[in-house]
């Protein structure tokens, strides 16, 4: 999945953020 991580929030759903790549 790229530079992208699914991140779950307490309402239950899923979100998806951009992160920054590890120098």
């Amino acid at each position: 999945m790229s530079n992208k991580a699914i991140v779950f929030v307490e309402k239950g759903k899923a979100e998806i953020q951009e992160v920054p790549k590890p120098k």
